[in-house]
C-alpha cells in the first residue's frame, strides 16, 4: 500500500518534467528554425557590393535584408562553398524539426557513429562543390568566387588537371554518392528497385488503358458497321386527289384551261465557247533580248556624312572607366585596343596572369550599370587574339545605307553574280557574302526586327551585281 501511494505521489511530478521537457524541445526548435530562415534571408538577399569577407569598401548602404551580420554571413558562406551553402538553412530547420520529435535518439552516438557522418558531410561537400566547379557557370553576381566556392576551385581544378574533366567528374561523383549514403544512411540499391517498380507500375496501367482504348474503339467500329448494313423501312405516301374546281371559278380563269405548252431546255455543243476561251499565246520572258546594263547607284538612298561615333578622347576615358570599374570588383586588366563600330565599341581586355574569364562575365550586368549602359557583352575568345572582347553600345547608332555596301572594295571585288550585301561588322567593314557557296539560307527574327529590309538588300544586291542574262531570279510567295 505503502508502494503505491508513493507510486501515485511521484506521477505528478514525472508528468509535470515531460511536459517541461516537451516546452524545452519546442522552444529549441523555434529557435533553430529561426536562425535557419535568418541564414536563408541573406543568402538570398547577398550583393556582391554589400560589405564582407571577399569584397571591401567604404562605408555605403548594405543591400542584404539580414543586415551588416547577414552580409557578412552570406559572404563568407558563399565564398567557401559556392551555391552549395543554400542548402545550410534547409540542415538548421531540419535538426530543429529532429530536435523536436526526437528523431536523433532512435540512432546511438557513439564516436564511430559521429565519425561516419563526419566523413559522409566532407565527401558530400567536395563532390557536390567540385561538379558545380566543374559544370556549372554561375550567374552574375550571384556568388563571389565561382559557383563551388574557394573548396570546389580547389579541389576541381587540382583533380582535373590529373584526371582531365571526365575523370574528375566520375571521381567526384562517386564521392558524392558514398557521402550522401553514409550521411543519411540511404540505400541506392533500394532506390533503384523503388523506382524500377514504380516504372514498371505506370507501364502496367499506361498498357491496360490503351488495350481498353483499343477496345472499345474496335467495339464502337463494328456497332457503326451492323448499322450501316440494317434495312430501313419506309411507310408509302399517302396522295391525296384533289377536289375538282367549281364551273365559277373556270369561268373567272379561262386561262387555266388552256394547256401548259412544254418548256423547251437550251442545249449546247460547247463549240462556240472554245472559241472564247481559248488564250492567247504567251511570249516567252527568256526570248527577250534586253540589252539594259548595271543600274546606277544614283537610285539608292546616298549614305549620311560620315560622323564620329566616339573620338579618340572618348575611347581613352572609356578605357579608363571600365579599367576602373573592374578594378573595384577585385578584377585587373588592362585596356589594349578600342575599335568603334555603328552600333557598338569593341574594347579589347587584357587580364592580368591568374584571372579567368568567367570572372569577367560574372560581372558584365554590373559593369553595365556602373557605366549607364543597356547592356554589356563579353567575348571570352576572340580568334587569334589572347584578349577578352568587351563590347559597349554607342549613345548614337550610325544609320548604314545600302549603298555604302554596294560601292565598298568588297562588293567591287567580287565577282560571283550572287554577291549579297549584308551590310557592317561591329568594326563598320562591309560584309558581303556569296549565296552560291551557301547550301541553305533562312532568314529568320521577330516582327520588325528588318527581315523584309534584308531580303530587298539581298534582292537589289543582285540586280546591282549580275545583268539579265546572267542571273534569273523566281519569287514564289
Amino acid at each position: 500500500m505503502a508502494q503505491a501511494k508513493a507510486k501515485k505521489q511521484i506521477a505528478p511530478e514525472d508528468k509535470l518534467g515531460s511536459v517541461l521537457q516537451r516546452g524545452l524541445r519546442e522552444g529549441a526548435m523555434i529557435l533553430v528554425a529561426f536562425f535557419g530562415i535568418f541564414m536563408a534571408v541573406a543568402q538570398f538577399s547577398y550583393h556582391p557590393q554589400d560589405p564582407g569577407w571577399s569584397y571591401t569598401q567604404s562605408y555605403q548602404e548594405i543591400a542584404n535584408a539580414a543586415g551588416i551580420v547577414g552580409a557578412w554571413y552570406a559572404d563568407v558562406s558563399l565564398s567557401l562553398f559556392g551555391y552549395f551553402a543554400y542548402l545550410f538553412p534547409m540542415a538548421i530547420v531540419y535538426l530543429g524539426w529532429s530536435i523536436l520529435f526526437q528523431r536523433a535518439a532512435d540512432e546511438p552516438l557513439t564516436p564511430l557513429h559521429v565519425a561516419l557522418k563526419t566523413v559522409g558531410f566532407i565527401l558530400t561537400l567536395s563532390g557536390v562543390t567540385a561538379l558545380l566547379m566543374l559544370h556549372v557557370v554561375p550567374a552574375a553576381g550571384s556568388v563571389p568566387l565561382g559557383s563551388g566556392g574557394v573548396i570546389g576551385s580547389i579541389l576541381g581544378e587540382n583533380i582535373a588537371n590529373i584526371l582531365n574533366l571526365s575523370g574528375a567528374t566520375l571521381l567526384f561523383l562517386a564521392s558524392l554518392l558514398v557521402g550522401i549514403t553514409l550521411l543519411t544512411n540511404l540505400s541506392w540499391l533500394w532506390l533503384a528497385q523503388m523506382l524500377g517498380a514504380l516504372l514498371l507500375t505506370a507501364i502496367d496501367r499506361f498498357s491496360a488503358f490503351m488495350l481498353a482504348q483499343y477496345h472499345q474503339l474496335k467495339e464502337n467500329r463494328e456497332i457503326a458497321r451492323l448499322a450501316q448494313n440494317e434495312t430501313i423501312y419506309l411507310e408509302p405516301e399517302v396522295v391525296t386527289k384533289a377536289k375538282p374546281k367549281s364551273k365559277k371559278a373556270e369561268k373567272k380563269n379561262p386561262k387555266s384551261r388552256q394547256k401548259s405548252k412544254p418548256r423547251v431546255e437550251p442545249t449546247w455543243d460547247g463549240k462556240a465557247s472554245q472559241v472564247a476561251i481559248s488564250e492567247p499565246k504567251q511570249i516567252p520572258l527568256l526570248s527577250l533580248k534586253q540589252q539594259a546594263g548595271l543600274p546606277s547607284l544614283d537610285l539608292l538612298e546616298p549614305p549620311e556624312p560620315s560622323q564620329e561615333i566616339r573620338s579618340d578622347k572618348a575611347l581613352e576615358e572609356l578605357s579608363r572607366v571600365i579599367e576602373s570599374k573592374l578594378l573595384d570588383f577585385g578584377v585587373e586588366v588592362d585596356v589594349v585596343a578600342a575599335h568603334p563600330g555603328p552600333v557598338i565599341t569593341q574594347l579589347e581586355l587584357q587580364p592580368l596572369p591568374g584571372v579567368k574569364a568567367s570572372r569577367i562575365t560574372n560581372l558584365a550586368q554590373d559593369l553595365a550599370r556602373s557605366i549607364s549602359a543597356r547592356s554589356v557583352r563579353v567575348v571570352e575568345v576572340i580568334p587569334g587574339k589572347s584578349v577578352v572582347g568587351l563590347e559597349v553600345p554607342n549613345d548614337n547608332r550610325a544609320v548604314v545605307r545600302l549603298s555604302e555596301v554596294l560601292s565598298s572594295e568588297q562588293f567591287d571585288h567580287t565577282t560571283s553574280p550572287l554577291a549579297l550585301g549584308l551590310g557592317k561588322d561591329i568594326r563598320g567593314q562591309p560584309v558581303v557574302a556569296d549565296l552560291a557557296r551557301m547550301p541553305h539560307l533562312l532568314v529568320a527574327g521577330t516582327t520588325g526586327s528588318g527581315k523584309s529590309v534584308a531580303l530587298n538588300a539581298m534582292i537589289l544586291s543582285i540586280l546591282y551585281k549580275a545583268l539579265p542574262e546572267d542571273a534569273r531570279l523566281i519569287l514564289i510567295d
